[in-house]
C-alpha cells in the first residue's frame, strides 16, 4: 500500500531525533512524547500520511484521518526545508492521492506529539515492539486507534480511501473523523419545501436510529464544508462499513421521507 523503507530514511530520522533532543528539557516528563513527519491535504480531500519516531528512534508509518494535531497535543510544530528523502514521501502521497481521483494540496510539518496519543489509522506498519505497546495500552484503556486498522482489510481500506470526505454514493457524503464514519444524506430529489423535509428526516434518523444498533444520531460540522440544507446525519465505526449497506438505509429513509412528505402536502392542497 504504502512503499516507504523506514530503515532509508536516514536524512529524516537524524533532522526528527536532533529536533527531539532540542526541545526534550522543554516537554513535561508526565507525559510521554514522539516526533511525528505530517504529509496532509490542507483541505482535508485524503487522509494524512505520518512517520513517527520515539525518542529511541524506533519509528512507524501511520494512514489516519486528518492530520495528528487534530487529535493531540502538538508541540514546536515547524516546516522542514526539501531533502531527497522529503521529496519523495511527498511523491508517494501525491501518488497514492492520484490512485483514488483525489486533487491534493501537500504541506508537511515536523511536531513533537504529547500524550495521550491519539492516533487513529487505517494503516500501519514499522517497528513491532513500538507498534505492539501502543496496542497493549489501547487494550487496556478499551480504546482502538492504531489498533483500528488490524480491523481495516484491503477492501474497506479501498472504499475508505475512494470515498473520504466526499459526496461517494448518490445522495451520501462520508466524513471521516477518529475511528468513525459520518453520513451525510442529501435531501431527496423532487423535494421542494426543505424545511418541512429537514423536520420529517428528524422523525426518519430516530426511526433509523432505534432500528439500526450500530448507528448514532451526529450532525453537519463546518469541517465537511458542505453548504446546502441536508436531511440528517449519522455516524458510525469505520470498521462497520464491511457490515452495513447504506445504500440500503438511504433507500429506507428516503422512502419514508418521501412518502410522509406527499401525505403532508397533500393534505394542505
Amino acid at each position: 500500500m504504502i512503499d516507504i523503507n523506514l530503515n532509508s530514511l536516514n536524512e529524516l530520522k537524524k533532522i526528527s531525533l536532533e529536533f527531539f533532543k532540542d526541545k526534550k528539557n522543554l516537554l513535561a516528563d508526565e507525559y510521554d512524547h514522539l516526533v511525528g513527519l505530517s504529509v496532509y491535504d490542507i483541505n482535508n480531500k485524503f487522509p494524512s500520511l505520518n512517520i513517527f519516531f520515539d525518542f529511541e528512534g524506533r519509528g512507524f508509518i501511520s494512514l489516519m484521518p486528518e492530520k495528528p494535531s487534530k487529535y493531540m497535543n502538538s508541540l514546536y510544530s515547524k516546516n522542514i526545508e526539501d531533502n531527497k528523502e522529503i521529496n519523495e514521501i511527498n511523491n508517494i502521497y501525491h501518488n497514492l492521492s492520484i490512485k483514488y481521483n483525489k486533487n491534493i494540496s501537500i504541506k508537511n510539518t515536523l511536531s513533537i506529539f504529547q500524550s495521550p496519543f491519539i492516533i487513529p489509522s487505517y494503516y500501519v506498519s514499522g517497528n513491532d515492539a513500538l507498534i505492539k505497546k501502543f496496542f497493549l495500552s489501547e487494550k487496556l484503556k478499551g480504546l482502538k486507534y492504531i489498533s483500528l486498522y488490524k480491523n481495516i482489510d484491503t477492501n474497506l481500506l479501498e472504499f475508505i480511501l475512494n470515498s473520504y470526505n466526499r459526496w461517494y454514493l448518490p445522495n451520501v457524503f462520508f466524513y471521516y473523523s477518529l475511528n468513525q464514519v459520518h453520513l451525510v444524506f442529501d435531501i431527496p430529489d423532487g423535494i421542494n419545501n426543505t424545511s418541512l423535509a429537514i423536520e420529517i428526516g428528524k422523525l426518519a434518523k430516530n426511526y433509523i436510529i432505534n432500528k439500526y444498533n450500530i448507528l448514532y444520531n451526529s450532525y453537519k460540522i463546518p469541517d465537511m464544508n458542505i453548504k446546502k440544507p441536508v436531511l440528517m446525519v449519522l455516524k458510525t465505526e469505520a470498521t462497520n462499513l464491511k457490515i452495513i449497506d447504506i445504500n440500503s438505509i438511504k433507500n429506507e429513509i428516503f422512502n419514508k421521507v418521501n412518502e410522509s412528505y406527499k401525505y403532508l402536502i397533500n393534505i394542505f392542497k
